[in-house]
């Protein structure tokens, strides 16, 4: 058996891509999610504590927003291995809000709701 001593591990992320034709409603959909995620993203903090101890993962959550951007509820839908990082996504979700108002044509009349995974991780 040959050594494994020098070789390193990669990781391979592969990601979605739209290769199909999407209507207006869809693209509309599309940049309402892609604003949500940016503007969550500016609330993201990593916990000391967690970056002491080289915690890392992934937490999915569940957004509903009100149609003026209000959150209506947030859960956690997908649990990291760390109960501090499934607590911190919730901690962006309030440190966030209030949401941009979804435009008229998203679902008039509904509230709004996302799955949103967010991953901490250290470099």
């Amino acid at each position: 058996m040959g050594s494994r001593a020098g070789q390193r591990k990669t990781a391979v992320v592969i990601t979605k891509s739209l290769w199909f034709p999407i209507s207006p409603v869809q693209s509309s959909i599309l940049n309402d999610e892609v604003l949500v995620v940016s503007h969550l993203t500016r609330a993201k903090q990593y916990p000391e504590r967690a970056r002491r101890r080289g915690l890392q993962g992934d937490v999915v959550i569940d957004l509903v927003l009100d149609r003026d951007g209000s959150v209506r509820r947030s859960m956690i839908v997908g649990n990291s291995p760390w109960e501090i990082l499934d607590l911190e996504a919730l901690h962006m979700v309030e440190r966030a809000a209030p949401f941009p108002a979804p435009p008229p044509n998203y679902r008039p009349g509904e509230a709004v709701n996302f799955k949103i995974p967010i991953r901490f991780e250290l470099h």
